[in-house]
């Protein structure tokens, strides 16, 4: 994904696509893509069936694995803490929870953590812990 965003891939000889490629660097901003691969996955999610067909079960898993993915601060950055997404987020990863099988509520689990420990309010508070 990042070799298409950044250019590098010959699909298109065209030197205007080549000097934008150059102008912007994806990976140093990226939140750039974050809202739309966010938005996909997180459609997938609002919008998956309860069925409890095998199909179903691993759509909604490999849905989740790639929302964890995406929430990855590499990817992400700091924008899924802004409280508007944060707690939409939140309330479907709860309801999730609720209503999926044990493989995807792991997957939560690891979100959350990772989540946790991306925290911007996380990374001041190791550097201020002491132990006795």
């Amino acid at each position: 994904m990042f070799d298409a965003l950044d250019g590098k891939l010959e699909q298109d000889h065209d030197d205007n696509a080549s000097k934008a490629s150059q102008d912007i660097r994806y990976r140093d901003e990226p939140v750039a893509f974050f809202f739309v691969l966010f938005g996909i996955a997180f459609e997938a999610l609002v919008s998956h069936s309860s069925s409890d067909s095998a199909a179903a079960r691993q759509r909604t898993l490999d849905v989740i694995r790639a929302m964890r993915k995406i929430l990855s601060p590499a990817v992400g950055g700091l924008a899924i803490y802004q409280e508007a997404i944060f707690t939409e987020t939140m309330d479907l990863m709860d309801r999730l929870v609720l209503t999926e099988n044990m493989e995807v509520q792991t997957e939560i689990v690891e979100i959350a953590h990772n989540l946790c420990v991306s925290h911007p309010s996380a990374r001041k508070a190791q550097g201020s812990v002491r132990y006795r």
